[in-house]
């Protein structure tokens, strides 16, 4: 996932878990971008879904995002699997900030 220049991902990371998927995902930062790799498990069926959480994303931008891509890479070869080279924007909401400790 290529992140704009406005959002901070030095910390981002993707959950150990996601929905829809057995195994396990793991997130690693360069730069800009942040790649989901998933480790171990089962094919996927045609069609399936899965849902991702990613953390330790930060924008200080609130409004309209731009057009952006997501691509599926297979990791023997490289290989593209799937990809939306124009998603959509999205609407980037103000979050309340919430002290979980002290």
């Amino acid at each position: 996932i290529t992140f704009p220049v406005e959002v901070d991902i030095t910390s981002a990371a993707a959950d150990a878990s996601a929905a829809g998927l057995d195994g396990t995902v793991e997130g690693a930062v360069a730069g800009r971008i942040l790649t989901v790799t998933r480790v171990a498990g089962s094919d996927l069926p045609p069609g399936g879904e899965v849902s991702l959480v990613i953390r330790g994303v930060r924008s200080l931008y609130a409004g309209r995002t731009g057009t952006y891509s997501l691509r599926t890479v297979s990791t023997v070869g490289g290989r593209v699997m799937e990809q939306d080279l124009a998603v959509s924007g999205n609407t980037i909401l103000p979050a309340v900030l919430a002290v979980h400790r002290l």
